[in-house]
């Protein structure tokens, strides 16, 4: 459920060690470039942002600016805290699913970290860190997926997140049209 049209919950999650942190940092400027340090998040760590999204109306197609609060929600991998997902995941907008290349994930771990939250295929996106800024092959997966490196080109790492983000936007709007269409009927 939305609890204001303009503000979108991202999580992010994924197994312990994969960069996690180090994008959420870089998405809400913490940091200029991507780390490869480590240093394990305690539960959930949540950033804020504010941002512009530019979408087109369904209506009238004229592209429209919209600004929007964000919350990235850096949530811990650690298999301790995975319980308490189910209860989070009515407020999450969008997902990242981040795994880093050289622990690479399955089809069946990807579907079970996304299995955790009740979000369609629009509201996910999968980001492959690569510390050593080799990158390999890709998952086939009907996610959307990115790889990012340290001395990643960092514009190609935020202009993926920004369609994601529009792409989230869009879809969370939709959602409320159908609420409010079904409470009108």
């Amino acid at each position: 459920m939305l609890s204001s049209n303009n503000n979108i919950k991202i999580f992010v999650i994924g197994p312990p060690n994969s960069g996690k942190t180090a994008i959420s940092n870089y998405l809400a400027d913490l940091n200029k470039s991507l780390s490869s340090d480590y240093s394990p998040t305690q539960g959930v760590r949540i950033l804020e942002l504010d941002q512009i999204i530019k979408t087109t109306s369904k209506h009238s197609k004229k592209q429209q600016q919209t600004n929007v609060s964000i919350e990235l929600w850096d949530c811990s991998g650690e298999d301790r805290y995975k319980t308490i997902w189910p209860n989070l995941s009515s407020i999450a907008n969008g997902l990242i699913l981040v795994y880093d290349q050289e622990n690479r994930l399955t089809e069946r771990d990807i579907d079970e970290w996304l299995g955790y939250f009740s979000l369609n295929e629009k509201q996910c996106m999968i980001y492959v860190y690569c510390k050593d800024n080799v990158k390999k092959g890709k998952i086939n997966n009907r996610i959307p997926t990115h790889s990012v490196s340290v001395n990643e080109d960092p514009d190609n790492i935020k202009k993926t997140f920004d369609r994601f983000l529009t792409q989230v936007y869009i879809e969370m709007q939709e959602q409320l049209e159908n609420e409010q269409r079904i409470i009108t009927e």
